[in-house]
């Protein structure tokens, strides 16, 4: 029976400390965030105080996220009826390790949706060395309050132009801003970084507390000194504390928790006791300074330093600039909201210096200069250096200013003031916006800006203006201004232009399509030189002979020039594409369902005319999506249109983001090519060696190109290609995929098997030296992603070497064995000899024992893990023949430290060793003698488990007759540590055995037969009766009988006075459960018998004649043990003895419930049909309790079980899988009302359940004014007007709840309603005056588009007020996918609205969950309640008090819990509840508490 274990105080610390710390990160990070997180901390400055370990803190985001994923997955995901999971793979791999002989593998670089580090160097291996853990760097302790004229106080004051004191400062600990220079605009500018943020929370009035995680919490010491909380990836930020003096409590009750083993509460848990019940912003000033913070992030992104991963820039001006006009337009939807904004808050400039600033920067990025003249003049009374700092930065600055702490500000500025210039959502453009783009940055865009200007001008009248700034000179050559000029003229009615034949220079080594046409358009008909237009249009199409503007230009520019053969030649080309250029304007839609549509027509063309349209959108391919791109390839395969597809391959280069057209181009070779001459492999060849942007997962799409070339991998021609890339020393991202796709011989993958034995060879040496690291990088830094950018193919080549199976390789590899010195390439080539596995191949490694000095770990993994009977006289005759003491320690090493991976007990075969070595001469070397006698000692100890003791005596003389100390291979030569004591493990009733031994007594060995029936016996004498010594016990009976294991893992039966061999067939460590129980009908019992602590297990099952046992530990490894009887009436016995008999303090349960712990679930593996590696997994839990739900799912896991090959891979019991008997009162009302997966009318039925239990259980009473209402099922006709009336079907999901009737629940001033058909259509007016006044306060063209999407929407869900909560959408966006329900108000522009098809998600999150919150408000004896919990007069109820915190106790004798409430007074507190088995022991332990808390202090309320 395992020995239960108590968990660790370090890992229950750790635990806590993880799931607390994920509270910072409530979301995954997408990997893109990743990568910019790690460039920007590159390119930051060090950070000014120390913080914790960031490998430790990730982890323990790591460990908490995966915990709370489980949690949510499962809670969701799982019906609360018996149902066969299937769970994704990664989940699944956890569970069940892929073979054995992977598990010494080097692990692959860490998931690509991962963090992209460098991967661990090897999986955890039984006697590899273990690091010392890293010392964590100390987080500084907590400052000392300094007073207001400190230095850096006043520091701090002067860089946030904020009234911080001493407390403030020492409560902050953070290392995103840097203080210490003298210029306050660069200080701020100079740490905002993109991925971080800074000046949002700098200049916003915002005081930063921390950064944990790179989350912030900020105190508002601009206003209300409350603290909020911003999440770094959404920008949002949340109130989380009522003061500076709550979030240090706060902070300081986390640091008790994390040393309180018993306190398991999170983030959100603690922070409950210090915030109030009711929590609400109470700021005064206007806007909040949360507002402000989110009206700054346009700024924020605007002067964002880019980051920066090795050496290439992630993000371009022009991505800021979009990014900074997307906030702006969403902080001012227009310029009349602009325009209100600033004149409601022009007269608190000069008092409020964080709005001030943001009005400043705002009217001086977009040249606004009236209105900054009026900011400059309401901050010039300021006493804050900040704004004076800044005003001087920006208060003058000019069109064409620069601010050098910000990089790429002139052309970031210039592309923001295009994108407001132009107007939006059909306003007028801004003339004088447009003339400061262009003066700010003439050269990039330069004649687009030129355009955009002189359109605005001419719509506005004001062309005048250009006319007269071109007339006083032109303010530049550069493009712009050349472009400026030359519009002008040709608005003027000019015949020709200088400027415009500068401009055409210009466009002479352009080879931008559009830019030429749009620049030809106007400029060509003032052209001096005709030559020069002809020239640019015939190469212009030459490049794009499809052009529709070109093509209708040139024709224009014949017909000038009274060229008539090119008019026609030109008219002939237009024609055709005149047929299909409607369908092909619908395919450049950027509406996917639109372009969806378009597509499908494309294919039921006619053959010319799909092949044209496919043939220019082939020449189209960077301007196009993904998926009509690779339509018109399909297009053109399909007619073998083998000039067309010789241009594929460059228009695939020319695309500025390849993955998604290279993922749809891999899925026309989904078998993958197969054909030397495909005409597509060229173009994979190209796109794999386009150059890498050293992106995070930037060239991931280049895993599903290489793919393809697996059937012909092998081709020499390929495969001297795939080498030629391997041996380039870039493209890292390729390197990796080749290597780990097509090289790694798992047990899916050929192409290794297919190489020839030359291939083979050079394969094997190319990896050799990819899997070695250069000398400069650290082999143990956890960053070595920094300084060797080729880590994952360092780790790929390793496992290339570490599954080689291609005999071809063995010369190779043992030639690269026998110089290898780098201890990674030795392990993966003695990894490769085991794969290769042939005789040869094995006889090698073997040879290996005799000559290896160095890496002794690795060869003997490998000899163990290849090991079997065979292979031992081959082994023996050689020691014979060598007489090698090395060689003899060494194997005895593979039999002793390698037993889980040779599968075999090593006595025999440590006996036979020592046997040899004894009969050789004595060694003359002094290791020699200590290796022989670490073998001897061995053979001393092994030999009494086994009772073979003439050798113990010859072994144990020999041994003593040995100075030297004795010497494992394994400890010395590999570890570099002195070899234990082989004896050491020896207990005291071993050494008096070898005593007797040694002495010549034989009774030792011998088995004997107590005198009279015992029913009580002590291993001793268990060990004395059966001649061997015990292991451990299996099981033990009142009766006396004992069933024990042997060292030698024999099992053996004591019935009370002799043991003897059990008389039913006992089958160790079952591998195949499917040939176990062929032939089983049904489960006939199943139960489990837990520790104290439930973390250990043996689950027991009966199938007619046989018993399956599995036993180890939850969640972890265990061993599967089959008992077989005579029949079916001795497996019942078998099964009844050991399931009636746990162990010393173990408890039963039933096969699926762990009480008060949560339901268990087993999942099932079986292999694929042809024995190869399965990923899928079977997952399986039941939290029915009826005799029906336990045999269904018994019935199931037999057919799980009885596949060939299959195994159980996990049991544990998972806390979220719960009955209701163990949950919370609220917490199973909150679990019912959501089950994703149920229908909607069954979410409705909760309310009958929430209101039968409330009464039955005395509750109701207690919620004065509650009351649910519910209305007749909807009959036909009234889903029929609905429908009319909404345009559009009745979705079946929102059928399915008016079956059962629209309800409604009233509790005081809150409530919410389901309406019915004909309720929802009488809102009908309503809705549409509020879309109207919503849509009345846009710009019109954003008007038009509100009113279109909501025209025929129709309430579904309203509150108590009628105001609406959920809408059914007809015209949602997503009605293709049946996502035409969404959560809106209607009391502001549609703004990120999500639109969902499951309607049961909105009764429960809009409906049935607001009833439950609500509830516990309304009564909060509710909270923390265990279900089925009893209003009752003999529940005990206190209320303590002291020093400004609350500590409540609820305890009730008759259903035998107490709970605890506890926090700072005003606020929710936390709960914890404790249940007993009787109401005695639970009045002693409310008696203890109260004692307890009274003598603290606590009194009484009042």
């Amino acid at each position: 029976m395992p020995k239960a274990k108590q968990k660790s105080k370090q890992k229950v610390t750790a635990k806590k400390k993880a799931a607390r710390k994920a509270q910072a990160n409530k979301s995954a990070k997408p990997a893109a965030a990743k990568a910019k997180k790690k460039a920007a901390k590159k390119a930051a400055p060090k950070k000014a105080a120390p913080k914790k370990s960031a490998s430790k803190k990730a982890a323990k985001k790591k460990a908490a996220k995966k915990k709370s994923a489980s949690k949510k997955a499962a809670k969701k995901a799982a019906p609360k009826k018996a149902a066969k999971k299937s769970a994704p793979k990664k989940a699944a791999k956890k569970s069940a390790p892929k073979k054995a002989a992977k598990k010494s593998a080097p692990k692959k670089s860490a998931p690509k949706k991962a963090a992209k580090k460098a991967a661990p160097r090897k999986a955890a291996k039984k006697s590899a060395p273990k690091k010392a853990a890293p010392k964590q760097a100390a987080k500084p302790a907590k400052r000392p309050a300094l007073g207001p004229a400190s230095p850096e106080v006043l520091e701090a004051r002067r860089f946030y132009a904020l009234p911080i004191d001493g407390d403030a400062f020492a409560a902050s600990d953070e290392g995103l801003t840097d203080r210490s220079g003298p210029d306050l605009v660069a200080a701020h500018l100079g740490r905002n970084f993109g991925y971080f943020g800074a000046i949002d929370k700098t200049l916003s009035g915002f005081y930063i507390l921390d950064d944990e995680g790179d989350n912030y919490h900020l105190a508002d010491l601009r206003d209300s000194g409350q603290v909020w909380w911003q999440d770094h990836e959404t920008r949002e930020v949340s109130l989380r504390f009522d003061s500076i003096d709550d979030y240090v409590a706060f902070r300081e009750a986390c640091k008790e928790a994390d040393e309180d083993d018993d306190n398991e509460e999170d983030d959100d848990d603690i922070a409950a006791r210090f915030r109030p019940r009711k929590f609400k912003a109470t700021g005064e000033r206007k806007p909040s300074t949360a507002d402000l913070l989110a009206r700054y992030q346009w700024l924020m992104w605007l002067f964002a330093r880019s980051a920066e991963l090795r050496g290439q820039t992630l993000d371009s001006d022009e991505d800021m600039a979009q990014r900074a006009f997307g906030h702006l337009h969403r902080a001012f939807s227009s310029a009349a909201a602009e325009a209100r904004a600033f004149a409601a808050e022009r007269t608190r400039l000069g008092d409020d210096p964080h709005l001030g600033i943001y009005w400043l920067l705002h009217t001086s990025v977009l040249a606004d200069h009236a209105r900054r003249d009026e900011v400059v003049a309401a901050l010039a009374a300021s006493e804050h250096p900040l704004v004076h700092a800044f005003v001087a930065a920006f208060g003058g600055l000019a069109p064409d200013g620069d601010i050098p702490a910000a990089p790429g500000f002139r052309t970031r500025r210039s592309q923001l003031l295009v994108y407001t210039g132009v107007g939006v959502d059909g306003e007028p453009g801004d003339v004088e916006r447009l003339i400061a783009a262009l003066f700010a940055d003439p050269v990039t865009h330069g004649f687009v800006k030129a355009l955009r200007l002189v359109e605005a001008a001419e719509a506005a009248g004001a062309l005048d203006r250009l006319h007269a700034l071109v007339a006083a000179g032109p303010p530049g050559v550069e493009l712009g201004f050349q472009a400026l000029a030359a519009l002008l003229d040709a608005r003027a009615g000019a015949t020709h232009s200088r400027a415009t034949d500068a401009v055409l220079q210009d466009m002479h080594e352009r080879t931008d399509i559009d830019l030429l046409a749009a620049v030809l358009e106007p400029l060509a008909p003032l052209a001096t030189d005709r030559e020069r237009v002809r020239q640019l249009f015939d190469g212009a199409l030459a490049r794009d002979p499809y052009h529709w503007g070109l093509l209708h230009g040139a024709k224009a520019a014949a017909e000038r020039d009274g060229d008539s053969a090119r008019v026609e030649h030109f008219a002939a080309r237009i024609a055709p594409l005149a047929e299909v250029r409607p369908l092909m304007l619908q395919i450049f839609s950027e509406d996917d369902d639109e372009r969806e549509r378009a597509l499908k027509k494309l294919r039921d063309l006619e053959p010319a005319q799909r092949l044209l349209l496919a043939r220019r959108l082939l020449v189209m391919a960077s301007q196009i999506a993904a998926d009509a791109l690779a339509a018109a390839v399909d297009v053109l395969l399909a007619a073998d249109d083998s000039a067309a597809l010789a241009d594929l391959q460059a228009a695939a280069l020319g695309l500025k983001d390849p993955s998604e057209f290279a993922q749809l181009l891999a899925e026309l070779r989904e078998d993958g090519i197969v054909d030397l001459a495909d005409p597509l492999l060229p173009t994979f060849q190209a796109l794999l060696l386009r150059p890498e942007s050293g992106g995070f997962m930037d060239d991931d799409w280049k895993e599903d190109l290489v793919k393809t070339l697996a059937p012909i991998a092998h081709e020499p021609a390929i495969f001297d290609w795939l080498l030629a890339a391997l041996a380039e020393d870039s493209r890292h991202a390729l390197r990796d995929e080749i290597l780990s796709k097509l090289f790694i011989a798992y047990s899916d993958n050929e192409v290794v098997a297919r190489l020839s034995e030359g291939q083979a060879d050079r394969l094997v040496r190319l990896a050799a030296r990819l899997g070695v690291k250069p000398a400069k990088v650290g082999g143990d830094d956890d960053d070595d992603d920094d300084v060797f950018p080729a880590i994952h193919v360092y780790h790929a080549a390793g496992r290339v070497l570490f599954y080689f199976t291609n005999p071809g390789g063995l010369p190779a590899v043992a030639e690269l064995l026998a110089d290898a010195t780098d201890k990674e390439l030795t392990s993966n080539l003695y990894s490769a000899l085991r794969h290769i596995k042939t005789e040869a191949a094995l006889g090698h490694l073997r040879s290996r024992l005799f000559v290896e000095h160095r890496q002794i770990w690795y060869l003997c993994n490998a000899v163990a893990e290849t090991f079997d009977d065979a292979a031992h006289p081959a082994i023996m005759a050689e020691l014979e023949r060598t007489r090698s003491d090395h060689a003899a320690n060494s194997y005895a090493v593979v039999l002793l430290d390698f037993e889980s991976d040779t599968k075999k007990k090593p006595h025999a075969y440590v006996a036979a060793i020592a046997r040899a070595v004894l009969a050789w001469p004595e060694p003359t070397d002094a290791r020699a003698r200590g290796q022989r006698k670490f073998v001897l000692m061995h053979a001393v100890r092994l030999g009494l488990e086994s009772g073979d003791h003439e050798l113990v005596r010859q072994a144990h003389a020999a041994a003593q007759a040995i100075e030297e100390p004795p010497f494992s291979n394994l400890s010395e030569l590999h570890y570099d540590r002195r070899t234990d004591d082989p004896w050491g493990s020896l207990k005291a009733r071993d050494r008096k055995q070898l005593e007797r031994v040694l002495a010549g007594s034989t009774a030792a060995a011998e088995p004997r037969k107590a005198a009279r029936p015992l029913k009580k016996i002590s291993d001793d004498a268990l060990a004395e009766l059966a001649g061997v010594p015990i292991d451990r016990r299996f099981l033990t009976t009142p009766e006396g009988e004992v069933w024990f294991f042997d060292k030698q893992d024999r099992l053996h039966v004591f019935d009370g006075q002799e043991v003897a061999a059990p008389k039913f067939e006992f089958v160790r460590e079952l591998d195949d459960l499917g040939a176990f129980l062929a032939g089983a009908e049904r489960c006939d019992g199943h139960v489990v018998h837990w520790s104290a602590s439930a973390g250990e297990f043996r689950d027991i099952a009966r199938y007619g004649d046989r018993v399956l046992v599995s036993e180890g530990a939850n969640n972890g490894r265990f061993v599967t043990l089959g008992f077989v009887g005579d029949g079916p009436e001795a497996g019942a016995e078998l099964y009844r003895k050991i399931a009636d008999n746990p162990a010393k303090d173990w408890f039963v349960a039933d096969a699926w419930y762990v009480p008060r712990r949560g339901g268990v679930q087993r999942t099932y593996y079986a292999p694929l049909p042809d024995g190869k590696y399965n990923d899928e997994r079977d997952h399986v839990y039941e939290l029915g309790e009826t005799p029906e739900a336990l045999a269904d799912v018994e019935a199931r896991v037999l057919a799980l079980l009885q596949r060939p090959g299959a195994r159980v891979a996990c049991i544990e019991w998972m806390d979220n899988l719960r009955r209701p008997g163990d949950m919370g009162l609220l917490e199973y009302f909150r679990d019912r009302a959501r089950e994703d997966g149920r229908s909607p009318s069954w979410h409705l039925e909760a309310f009958a359940e929430f209101e039968r239990l409330l009464s039955e259980w005395g509750w109701a009473p207690a919620v004065p004014g509650l009351s649910v209402s519910r209305g007749a099922p909807a009959d036909e006709a009234a889903i029929a007007r609905f429908a009319a009336a909404a345009g559009a079907e009745v979705p079946e999901k929102l059928r399915d709840a008016w079956a059962h009737g629209p309800l409604a629940w009233r509790l005081g001033e809150r409530g919410l309603a389901l309406l019915g058909p004909d309720d929802a259509l009488a809102r009908g007016p309503a809705l549409a005056a509020a879309v109207e006044a919503v849509a009345a306060g846009l710009p019109p063209a954003r008007a038009e588009g509100v009113r279109a999407l909501l025209a025929g929407a129709q309430v579904l869900i309203e509150d108590a007020q009628q105001r609406p909560v959920v809408l059914f959408v007809p015209n949602s966006p997503s009605r293709g996918d049946g996502r035409v329900f969404v959560e809106y108000d209607v009391s502001g522009p549609p703004d990120d609205l999500w639109f969902d098809g499951a309607f049961a998600w909105f009764i429960a999150g809009s409906l049935a969950r607001p009833f439950v919150a609500a509830l516990g408000e309304a009564c909060p004896e509710l909270r923390g309640l265990p279900y089925g919990a009893r209003r009752h007069p003999d529940v005990v109820r206190r209320r303590y008090q002291h020093d400004g915190k609350f500590w409540e106790v609820v305890f009730d004798p008759q259903a035998a819990f107490v709970l605890t409430r506890f926090g700072k007074l005003g606020a929710a507190g936390s709960e914890k509840l404790r249940r007993f088995a009787d109401g005695d022991e639970a009045r002693a332990q409310f008696d203890r508490l109260v004692k307890e808390k009274t003598g603290e202090g606590y009194r009484l309320a009042g």
